[in-house]
């Protein structure tokens, strides 16, 4: 059970994402959580009202779970403008939504590779490479968002669950879910039921090892 709650969440991470430097960059639900950072985004260029309307549509679509209608938007505005990475990464999350997984990962990887300086796109990765068992890939893409911003909550909540449940690393488990409590308020409940249960867990562990070494 504690490991199907765990995997829940993750799946709750997948956010939306617009072009960088418009007023439709965030949704409202990540510009909420994802605390300020030092790192400054690259900017996108310029999109006419046209694009940006179309854009609109398949977020629109996304947020009603219409995912074939929103996949037909953003894979035309992947053809139409290749130069801007927001289409890519929401037709990422699409895919995924479609268990789609490989196409998943072709799309966020495309998207980072037109903007390597959204952490989100990454986190998106690590979750997508999480799902198709890729855990050291996860791990690089989680690590590749914290690296760009050490404040994003849900990076290290998603990298503190494949320590916990896919790496078996309890110290860099604890390490992470304790400092997403210190990043997302008011504190989240359930992780730190986590955190005690690992706890208690490496103690009975550490008894066992000495008990065995007695």
């Amino acid at each position: 059970m504690r490991s199907a709650r765990r995997l829940v969440l993750v799946g709750l991470t997948l956010l939306t994402v617009g072009f960088a430097g418009c007023a439709t960059s965030l949704s409202q639900t990540e510009a909420q959580t994802s605390p300020p950072s030092a790192v400054q985004h690259r900017p996108e260029p310029d999109v006419n009202p046209a694009v940006q309307r179309e854009f609109s549509d398949a977020l629109r679509a996304m947020k009603l779970g219409h995912y074939e209608e929103a996949e037909r938007g953003l894979l035309a505005l992947t053809r139409t403008n290749p130069e801007l990475s927001g289409p890519y990464a929401n037709l990422g999350i699409v895919y995924y939504r479609l268990g789609k997984i490989p196409e998943a990962t072709e799309a966020l990887k495309r998207a980072t590779a037109i903007n390597s300086d959204r952490a989100s796109y990454y986190n998106q990765l690590g979750i997508v490479y999480r799902q198709s068992g890729q855990f050291g890939k996860a791990r690089e893409a989680y690590d590749k968002a914290l690296q760009i911003d050490p404040n994003y909550p849900d990076a290290h909540l998603n990298i503190g669950i494949l320590y916990d449940l896919y790496l078996q690393d309890v110290p860099k488990a604890l390490q992470h879910y304790e400092r997403y409590l210190t990043l997302r308020p008011p504190s989240d409940t359930q992780v730190s039921k986590w955190i005690v249960d690992l706890k208690h867990r490496g103690q009975t562990a550490g008894k066992n090892n000495r008990r065995d070494e007695g």
